[in-house]
């Protein structure tokens, strides 16, 4: 099942073969995890140091009525960016299309932006992402922001630059992260503001069952369980540190009095209705 695979991506749920193992084996393996939490600890500190940046400097304080605190964006030039992210099968689409419809915004999947591109015979890229797809792996960085940014382009082009992007599974992992602040929101290259993160969160089991559920009249290569298995142990291994990384910026960004994105859980594992109602909630924190 998904959940025993996602068990073992942890490193096994069996306790007995530490328990029989010699004192001295037992304090090595303390002092290497201890020591690698540390090298990880250290990492995600530095990415999101390097982070802070990812509001964009045109995004400033302001106050309506001269008491009611806000983000000021009249004055940006930057895409407007939320990242919708979740396990596969959290909902992270449904509720998207749902926002579309509602507010002024613009649904772009990076998954989907691959999948099509992946079907382009003139592609330079279609049989590699093909590839990547199948075996559940993350597509390079670089190939998933060009996609992006000329949808982004294509959709201001027709429904004007003031719009919200919701920017569905990205970042997927620190490459991806380090990627968009490199090529998306650097000071030389500041290509979009990236407001906040909705997270959907959903047990394993429900994930799996809606997986096998979708895989029936989806038609996506990559709906069946052998490959759910991959991605969600790939999204609990890389994509979570990832929003965890991006809460640390949210508080670097408060602690310096600097407007800040924001991390927003949701949970995905209620009926669409009442998930659809939190989603409002949490979007009227970014959008009137």
């Amino acid at each position: 099942s998904l959940f025993s695979a996602i068990q073992n991506a942890r490193g096994g749920s069996d306790s007995k073969r530490f328990l029989s193992s010699p004192a001295a084996a037992s304090s090595s393996i303390d002092q290497s995890s201890s020591d690698q939490s540390s090298d990880d600890n250290k990492k995600q500190h530095q990415i999101a140091q390097d982070s802070i940046g990812m509001l964009g400097s045109s995004v400033q304080h302001a106050k309506f009525g001269g008491s009611i605190d806000y983000l000021d964006t009249s004055k940006m030039k930057e895409f407007r960016v939320l990242f919708v992210l979740g396990g596969p099968g959290a909902g992270k689409g449904t509720q998207s299309a749902f926002l579309e419809e509602q507010y002024t915004c613009v649904h772009l999947s990076v998954g989907e932006l691959l999948r099509q591109e992946q079907t382009k015979e003139d592609s330079p890229n279609g049989a590699l992402i093909k590839e990547y797809l199948k075996e559940g792996k993350i597509v390079p960085v670089e190939i998933s922001l060009s996609l992006l940014q000329q949808a982004m382009e294509d959709a201001a082009a027709e429904k004007g630059k003031s719009i919200v992007f919701l920017v569905d599974g990205f970042p997927r992992n620190y490459d991806n992260l380090e990627g968009w602040v490199r090529c998306m929101s650097s000071e030389d290259n500041s290509v979009a503001s990236a407001w906040g993160v909705l997270v959907y969160t959903c047990p394993l089991e429900e994930l799996e069952r809606r997986i096998l559920e979708r895989a029936e009249t989806s038609g996506r290569s990559d709906d069946n369980l052998k490959s759910a298995q991959k991605r969600f142990a790939t999204f609990e291994q890389q994509t979570m540190p990832v929003v965890e990384t991006l809460k640390i910026v949210q508080q670097l960004q408060e602690e310096a009095d600097k407007p800040a994105l924001k991390v927003e859980e949701i949970t995905g594992d209620k009926p669409i209705e009442e998930v659809w109602r939190d989603t409002q909630t949490v979007m009227k924190r970014f959008v009137a």
